[in-house]
């Protein structure tokens, strides 16, 4: 359950950080050169300058190359726990249920996201994160340049533009997948006894109950973490409420 990706250090701001950072660095992922190492080589066809905008990876082995063996684990898709807990409370006619599940230690790659930012979605809208992507206006963003289907860089989809396989990708997609979930809550109220009684019954209770009401996440965005692995845009479990009411008669 181990997956690697890419380690994105930052975006590149402008061509001083460029020549400064990267002037022979060569990513042989996407085919990209670092300016010094650009103008070097004489058959320029199917290779790009490293620019600002592209995102500056971790170079872990630390030769001036990015390919397969600067990969790192940036997670595991498992929980390392999972579990859950339930309580029942009791003061005077009223009363309530809890449950509640949790996992953590997991992490999620947010494809949904990724293909988004990298403008692989055709016409369809985008996510809002893309006000925080590179332009020669905004040079502190936090994500790289937008371009259309990520080519020819590959700053955000690393292993292939419609891959949706969790592994090999820029490490700012995945998404700790740590939840702690409210999967019913039932509050009830048992009329008195007196009162019930005046109208021909024993007893009468009333309850509502909310089932899957909610997930608290630590940095997870999409709407549902169960599953782990891969998000390429999930369901959410549904909510229901059920409201219920119980009449014992003499």
């Amino acid at each position: 359950g181990d997956i690697v990706a890419y380690k994105a250090e930052r975006v590149l701001r402008d061509w001083e950080d460029v020549n400064a950072t990267v002037p022979n660095r060569y990513d042989a992922v996407a085919e990209l050169y670092g300016p010094a190492l650009y103008e070097s080589i004489t058959e320029k066809s199917g290779r790009f300058p490293i620019e600002p905008g592209d995102v500056l990876w971790r170079d872990f082995d630390k030769n001036d190359t990015i390919d397969s063996r600067d990969r790192y684990v940036v997670g595991n898709i498992f929980p390392k726990s999972t579990g859950g807990f339930s309580t029942s409370l009791n003061y005077k006619n009223f009363s309530f249920y809890g449950r509640f599940d949790y996992a953590v230690g997991h992490i999620i790659y947010n494809d949904f996201a990724a293909k988004s930012m990298g403008n692989m979605i055709g016409s369809a809208n985008v996510i809002e994160w893309v006000r925080d992507s590179w332009t020669p206006e905004n040079t502190d963003a936090k994500y790289p340049a937008y371009t259309y289907g990520d080519f020819p860089k590959l700053n955000v989809k690393r292993s292939g533009l419609h891959f949706s396989t969790p592994e090999d990708h820029n490490s700012m997609f995945y998404e700790k997948g740590d939840y702690l979930s409210i999967r019913e809550l039932t509050f009830g109220y048992a009329l008195p006894q007196s009162l019930a009684s005046k109208i021909g019954a024993e007893s009468i209770r009333a309850n509502i109950t909310g089932q899957n009401l909610l997930y608290i996440t630590r940095e997870y965005t999409g709407w549902n973490p169960e599953p782990g692995g891969s998000d390429e845009g999930r369901y959410p479990l549904p909510r229901a409420f059920v409201i219920g009411l119980q009449v014992s008669l003499f």
